[in-house]
């Protein structure tokens, strides 16, 4: 995923009007599987979970799960449903960061989300997982 190359009219803030209403090709129309270990959880003001997560590599990017009564209509309702209240049920995310150290197998969407949005935001294209439809904890 942080292979793919970022569009070039795709500003960091992700406010370019023709990227508001479209998926990119193929990056973001395709289910990704990673496993990674999730290192940190926060819910952002949007409602959305905003986990960060780390290969093996040590490369990271993030996973976020929408709130989903932001996502009425979608295709992947249910999916999103059930991992929010698995990771609701799991970590309790509040506005404050909570430190994990959880391997887990992630899939979802990608998406080229912000880039720099915070200081605890991985330095990469933007490249995450949005919505996440599927989550495995590892033991």
């Amino acid at each position: 995923m942080l292979n793919q190359t970022r569009p070039d009219g795709l500003k960091p803030d992700i406010s370019a009007p023709e990227y508001q209403n479209a998926r990119i090709e193929k990056f973001e129309t395709t289910k990704w599987t990673v496993e990674a270990t999730i290192t940190e959880i926060i819910k952002r003001a949007d409602g959305d979970f905003y986990c960060v997560i780390e290969g093996a590599t040590g490369a990271r990017t993030v996973f976020e799960a929408p709130d989903p009564e932001l996502c009425a209509g979608s295709h992947f309702l249910k999916e999103i449903k059930r991992v929010r209240k698995l990771l609701d049920d799991k970590f309790h995310p509040t506005g404050e960061p909570i430190k994990v150290n959880i391997k887990a197998q992630i899939t979802g969407l990608g998406f080229f989300g912000f880039q720099g949005r915070s200081a605890s935001a991985p330095k990469t294209n933007g490249a995450r997982l949005m919505p996440v439809l599927d989550l495995k904890i590892k033991a």
